[in-house]
């Protein structure tokens, strides 16, 4: 079911926006902020973990038990939730969902290679991303800089 709302002046649309009802948690989606990260320990990727419907819509009322892993030329700095009552380590690689969402910060390692992330449930498919770590004088990640999004 979906609620639609257009915001009108006159004749001419401001905005517009649709509320969906969503169902329950069928799935999670990882999203990194950054497909290629620099070797060397200092680049770090954030990705995004949302727990999503059986469409792909946010969960906003899932609080899921996950658990983090990070494997190849990277490691796993840190997680959270946002949850303000939440006493959760973010140190941990175990954490529960808030509001549908969590965070895993990723660091590079000090060689090129891939970063593979891995977050699974007992609830939920596992799922999982790749980040590339390249050398800093590796010409397809300048090329990559340089060139506008």
């Amino acid at each position: 079911m979906a609620l639609e709302i257009d915001v009108m002046n006159g004749d001419s649309l401001l905005a517009s926006t649709v509320l969906e009802t969503v169902s329950e948690p069928a799935g999670i989606v990882l999203e990194p902020d950054t497909a290629t990260l620099v070797a060397g320990g200092d680049d770090l990727v954030f990705v995004n973990i949302r727990i999503v419907d059986r469409m792909g819509n946010l969960v906003p009322h899932a609080a899921v038990p996950i658990q983090i892993g990070v494997t190849g030329a990277g490691q796993l700095e840190g997680c959270g939730n946002a949850d303000p009552k939440g006493m959760q380590s973010f140190n941990s690689a175990s954490l529960l969902t808030y509001e549908g969402r969590a965070l895993a910060v990723i660091r590079s390692g000090h060689k090129a290679g891939d970063i593979t992330v891995t977050v699974t449930s007992d609830k939920l498919p596992e799922a999982t991303c790749a980040i590339g770590v390249r050398l800093p004088e590796d010409p397809e990640f300048l090329q990559r800089e340089i060139e506008p999004n």
